[in-house]
């Protein structure tokens, strides 16, 4: 499924417009991947079901396929996906950028979720240096996110233009 989704991105990319009015690059793929994952069940063996699963003379639809499955949001989990690959990529860039010692503050409390306390304690500095550093690489860390936001649009507005 991965390889049809990248061959399917490969062969439509000179097609893709980027328009924010209309959706973005982001949106456009989760299309592609759901189309993918549609085709793959599609292509499966229909599997005996069991009674409670088969048809109803009524509705047509199985009763089980009538139910939504709660637990699978595909569009949550894609933007959830999503943030964490840009926070990886906004924590990598800040790292090499910031001061080592507030970074690794930073890194222990928000990231590996120590208490301040415990932080200072082992880090053998002060509950309020561990706060001010923790604001601090949080202000770059959101600079950052929002400078990779900027490239990818800018990435993909160029990458069509050069399509055409």
């Amino acid at each position: 499924m991965v390889q049809e989704t990248v061959l399917t991105v490969v062969r439509n990319i000179k097609s893709f417009r980027y328009d924010p009015a209309v959706g973005s690059f982001k949106g456009w793929l989760l299309t592609t991947v759901r189309w993918r994952v549609a085709d793959q069940f599609r292509k499966r063996p229909q599997q005996i079901q069991p009674p409670s699963a088969r048809r109803t003379e009524a509705s047509g639809t199985a009763t089980l396929e009538r139910v939504a499955d709660p637990a699978l949001n595909l569009d949550a989990i894609w933007e959830e996906e999503w943030q964490r690959t840009l926070f990886a990529a906004a924590l990598s860039r800040v790292k090499r950028q910031a001061n080592a010692r507030h970074y690794q503050m930073f890194d222990l409390h928000a990231v590996k979720q120590w208490s301040v306390d415990r932080v200072a304690q082992t880090l053998g500095v002060s509950t309020g240096q561990v706060r001010l550093a923790k604001h601090r690489i949080t202000v770059l860390m959101r600079r950052e996110v929002a400078r990779l936001e900027k490239e990818e649009e800018k990435r993909w507005g160029f990458e069509r233009a050069m399509a055409h």
